[in-house]
């Protein structure tokens, strides 16, 4: 309902997502989480978020490169750090 009121809200696309998040599905989850992204490109929690899908979804070097423009906005985010460290670990990329 609040996407058909306000299409252009970040806000309004990071709920859903979370919404589809919570009931386990993180392939409907992922568009809004691109559109808040899209909205609004600083936006950390959503790009991890796409970046931790995407490594579930075994695509190593979509994640890797997502989680390093978490790191290019936030150079501390640690889980973003311990996500690539593990990609690397793992010979994943």
């Amino acid at each position: 309902m609040a996407l058909k009121i306000n299409p252009n809200s970040a806000e309004c696309h990071f709920n859903v997502a979370n919404a589809f998040m919570d009931k386990g599905s993180k392939k409907e989850a992922l568009p809004h989480f691109r559109e808040v992204v899209k909205l609004d490109t600083t936006n950390v929690e959503a790009l991890f978020e796409i970046a931790e899908i995407y490594n579930e979804l075994g695509k190593a070097q979509k994640a890797k490169e997502t989680y390093e423009k978490v790191l290019e906005i936030q150079k501390d985010h640690k889980k973003a750090q311990q996500a690539i460290d593990k990609l690397n670990e793992n010979k994943l990329i």
